[in-house]
């Protein structure tokens, strides 16, 4: 049941950012799906936003570059990367580490 709502939560997020995303208006649709991701895998989604702010700084610092999205196409692809990777280590993290470790305290309790 858990895992039926997180999952269509983070449907839900993937579908309004996809629905709203429009490279002409400037819409910050990214930082909404960002947001809900993060809170919907809290804490290790953390890990992501970080590294994701370490990379860009790195390659705009050593290189000049600069992400930039062009065309529609270009926001989906985006979202769409962007959503799944959330998705992945946060299903992880609450559907495979918090169960493993709770087992593993229990065993230890006992």
């Amino acid at each position: 049941m858990i895992r039926a709502l997180w999952i269509i939560s983070c449907l839900g997020a993937l579908g309004v950012s996809l629905v709203y995303a429009d490279v002409e208006s400037g819409r910050d649709i990214d930082v909404f799906l960002i947001w809900v991701m993060l809170i919907l895998s809290f804490p290790l989604g953390f890990l992501v936003v970080i590294t994701y702010g370490a990379l860009s700084f790195f390659f705009y610092s050593q290189f000049g570059w600069e992400f930039s999205i062009v065309t529609s196409y270009d926001m989906y692809l985006y979202l769409t990367v962007l959503w799944l990777i959330f998705v992945l280590i946060g299903y992880f993290q609450w559907f495979y580490l918090v169960p493993y470790l709770y087992r593993r305290y229990r065993r230890k309790v006992k």
